[in-house]
């Protein structure tokens, strides 16, 4: 008893709410269901309200009407005749667009309530404005028609005032509703949405699993060709090709060595020429220009069995023997062996060397070309390069894919959390969705 008096009776337990589980189906449609009787008790709490709101409008149009017809009685000052009549017409213009401007509900929606509402407010506001701005003025000669109008006037601004008490006392209830509204909704939309990225994720799965079994048998069979002996004996004749063109190479700069080194006679020939000394015919002149300035094309723009070549160089040799350009003994006697030695079958040697390589390169050249082996490794390689970069962009697509998945995930379990919580209040209950 001591210790009751000192802290006081023990506090009542608080009840535990009852437990219910919803999908988000059936929760929609509870809300929407208590929705709607939430608005079915505000629309008869308004009805009268609403009806008594159209009846004013009605008789401020009826009696805007009248006042529009109104004649004045008696004889009145021509200025004030005018003024007056202008402020009566500016006076209607506003109330009518002022009762125009009501928007009456065609079906009982929280929208349309709101809407009601918000009109309500304009119209008043502009019909306290007609009355401050011109309906005193009106009033001066037609003061009984004004006063009747500013009489429904007042009546629709105290059913205003009423009907809009309603509106925010209830607005709060009828809010939280539509919030929990929207929330189911953006929960649908984000299970759509995890649905389509968990469907995309897995048709990349896919793609690429299928991706990696085709380029491990690929990489199986271009493995098998690179150790098969069919390939290597294809390596062997490109080393063979790489060989001849070494060859070929040698060959050119040989034959183009031997005739530059015969540039000093050909050049002291071709003043001759120019001189009119030892004249040459136009086809033998550019057979020596090229001698001079492309020793290898001399040698091998000519044809098989070097006509032009051997013909100049015989020319040549007849010139250094008779003398006609000056060379020392010594280099006279050099340059005559080396004429003789290429007119002797050295450079025609060469030539025929040169020419026969050639058609070795293209028959190999041809059968390296044309390697079914060669040409499937070559494929080969291309498909491994072309999938394996296919796969790096799924696979980077699917790592895009994973962090928004988990995203969403985090949104859903998050709103699920806040949309139980607001909806077990809203409801009375312990909500759980499932």
């Amino acid at each position: 008893m001591f210790l009751r008096r000192i802290f006081g009776k023990k506090p009542k337990p608080t009840p535990s709410l009852e437990v219910k589980e919803f999908s988000l189906d059936s929760l929609e449609e509870e809300i929407e269901k208590l929705k709607k009787d939430k608005l079915g008790a505000i629309g008869e709490e308004v009805r009268l309200h609403i009806e008594g709101i159209a009846m004013a409008r009605e008789d401020i149009k009826a009696l805007t009407k009248a006042l529009a017809q109104a004649e004045i009685s008696g004889e009145v000052y021509v200025g004030l005749d005018r003024s007056v009549r202008e402020a009566r017409r500016l006076f209607i213009d506003k109330v009518t667009r002022a009762i125009e401007g009501i928007e009456q509900p065609k079906e009982l929606t929280w929208h349309g309530l709101l809407a009601l509402d918000d009109s309500l407010g304009r119209s008043v506001n502009l019909m306290t404005d007609a009355g401050t701005t011109h309906g005193r003025r009106a009033s001066m000669l037609f003061g009984q028609q004004v006063r009747a109008i500013y009489q429904s006037i007042d009546r629709l601004r105290g059913l205003t005032a009423e009907f809009k008490g309603i509106i925010e006392a209830k607005k709060e209830d009828i809010q939280v509703l539509n919030e929990i509204s929207a929330r189911i909704t953006n929960q649908k939309n984000l299970f759509q949405k995890l649905t389509h990225l968990r469907a995309q994720k897995g048709e990349l799965e896919n793609r690429a699993g299928g991706l990696e079994n085709t380029l491990r048998a690929e990489q199986v069979e271009l493995d098998g060709l690179i150790d098969g002996q069919e390939l290597k004996q294809v390596e062997r004749a490109r080393q063979e090709l790489d060989q001849i063109g070494q060859r070929i190479a040698r060959l050119k700069s040989e034959a183009a060595s031997a005739i530059s080194s015969l540039q000093r006679p050909f050049k002291k020939m071709k003043k001759l020429a120019l001189d009119g000394k030892r004249p040459i015919d136009r086809d033998k002149l550019r057979m020596l220009e090229l001698c001079i300035d492309e020793p290898l094309e001399a040698f091998l723009s000519d044809g098989v069995d070097l006509p032009r070549l051997t013909a100049l160089l015989y020319d040549l040799k007849g010139v250094i023997e008779g003398e006609q350009i000056e060379l020392n003994p010594r280099e006279r006697r050099r340059r005559l062996e080396q004429i003789r030695g290429m007119l002797g079958g050295a450079l025609l040697e060469l030539r025929r060397e040169h020419d026969d390589i050639l058609v070795e390169k293209a028959e190999k050249e041809r059968a390296y070309i044309t390697s079914s082996i060669l040409k499937r490794k070559g494929e080969l390689e291309r498909s491994l390069e072309a999938r394996r970069s296919e796969l790096e962009k799924i696979r980077s697509e699917l790592k895009g894919l994973s962090k928004e998945t988990e995203k969403v995930d985090e949104e859903i379990g998050r709103g699920k959390s806040e949309l139980e919580n607001r909806a077990s209040i809203a409801l009375g209950v312990k909500l759980n969705i499932t």
